[in-house]
């Protein structure tokens, strides 16, 4: 490859701000240039001359040290977010998280075969085509996900403060005090007193996904949460504890710690999961 300020002269479209050279940790430059051509189609020949990839160029760098956890994360557009990641799998990566949306975006993450952290991002519409007809309107009252909890609380206002300072939620809006929507992450829940709604009253139970299983069990200790069950390591990949909230709600929250097949721990995969298994276009 040219030097690459002469080769960034020559890629159409730069403008100033715009992103165009990428140096890469790597352990092992071959492992590494074979691994992004693999998952992203990047032009590599050969591998110790760096990559050309759309309006970017790059190298794969020995003397610096892999990112897993720290520094700037590196945002890759890809058609298909769920096909990306089991050819990263496949091709010796590590999935870290997702898919999960965010907005217009589906976005997840994987670390490389060097433990860099890299996120993949696909833009448009990552939901099942639907009829023309049947196009879901955007409505800002509603959250992004698919599937919205309702839990009843005898007290909404009180459930509101609780759960933000104990476990994390953030309010996304609430009427009067009866009803409320929080967040955490990318999902939602629902929140209402059961005397104005079809909510059945009654404890229910709950699973989230956390970062920091740890982190977050000591926040909820301090702050005099009822732990049900301490953090605990299980063998299909994930660290897990459980809570009790104050209208008696259990709750799970869980990290993921490994990426385990379902047959790995006695499952069965089904459709859902191997539908993300053939190879990226």
């Amino acid at each position: 490859m040219p030097d690459h300020e002469d080769t960034a002269t020559s890629i159409p479209g730069l403008i100033p701000g715009q992103l165009c050279y990428l140096q890469i940790p790597a352990l092992d430059v071959t492992t590494a240039a074979r691994f992004y051509e693999r998952v992203f189609g990047w032009r590599v020949d050969p591998p110790e001359a760096g990559f050309e990839a759309p309006g970017l160029i790059g190298q794969w760098v020995t003397d610096r040290a892999p990112a897993p956890d720290a520094g700037l994360v590196g945002w890759i557009h890809v058609r298909d977010v769920r096909q990306t990641l089991e050819v990263a799998r496949q091709a010796g990566g590590t999935p870290r998280d997702g898919p999960l949306p965010d907005g217009p975006r589906l976005l997840a993450s994987f670390a490389d075969p060097a433990g860099n952290l890299v996120g993949i991002v696909q833009h448009g519409d990552h939901a099942p085509r639907a009829a023309a007809h049947a196009r879901r309107a955007e409505n800002r009252t509603m959250p992004a996900c698919t599937l919205i909890a309702e839990l009843a609380y005898d007290d909404v206002i009180a459930a509101i403060d609780w759960l933000c300072d104990r476990f994390g939620f953030l309010e996304r809006w609430r009427v009067g005090e009866h009803r409320a929507q929080l967040s955490f992450g990318a999902c939602t829940v629902a929140i209402t007193e059961p005397r104005t709604s079809n909510v059945r009253p009654g404890p229910r139970d709950m699973m989230v996904r956390v970062a920091d299983v740890a982190a977050h069990h000591e926040r909820a200790r301090e702050c005099g949460v009822r732990i049900i069950r301490e953090p605990t390591d299980f063998p299909y990949g994930e660290r897990q504890y459980t809570a009790e909230d104050l209208g008696g709600h259990h709750w799970t929250f869980s990290q993921s710690i490994a990426d385990v097949s379902p047959e790995d721990w006695g499952g069965t995969s089904g459709p859902a999961l191997l539908a993300g298994r053939s190879p990226a276009p």
